[in-house]
């Protein structure tokens, strides 16, 4: 997606740590990451294959174990209700975007506490979050 690349580096510029909670195998995530030069942006990366899969907050709980965070210091973003459902379930904050699987509506219906349709209003947010919690 256009701006991925560039919000993820600004992230790691602006020293977030970054977990990935996926439904792919670790197998598929390697072949992404093959893809896109994007592994070193993510501190850690739970699969549905290590435990319980989405919507079961499993991957959320164990992203926030290897980074040493809790839950209200973090955030899920994703573009699935059970990424919604999931991040609701781990008590972090749900930030959909529209440019995936879900519509903005169903994205809402199941829980996001907002939804994107724009990487530069997606990185606005989040550091409305950050400043929030200083």
């Amino acid at each position: 997606y256009d701006g991925a690349l560039d919000l993820l580096a600004t992230l790691r510029a602006q020293n977030w740590l970054i977990g990935m909670a996926t439904g792919k195998s670790h197998m598929g995530v390697e072949r992404v990451f093959s893809m896109h030069p994007v592994e070193h942006y993510f501190d850690t990366v739970w699969c549905a294959e290590d435990g319980p899969g989405k919507p079961d907050p499993f991957m959320i709980t164990q992203n926030l174990n290897a980074v040493g965070v809790v839950a209200a210091q973090s955030v899920m973003i994703g573009d699935a209700t059970f990424d919604m459902i999931m991040g609701r379930a781990a008590g972090v904050r749900t930030l959909g975007v529209s440019w995936g699987f879900g519509t903005a509506g169903e994205l809402e219906r199941s829980g996001a506490d907002e939804v994107h349709h724009h990487f530069e209003t997606l990185h606005e947010s989040l550091t409305a979050f950050a400043g929030a919690l200083r």
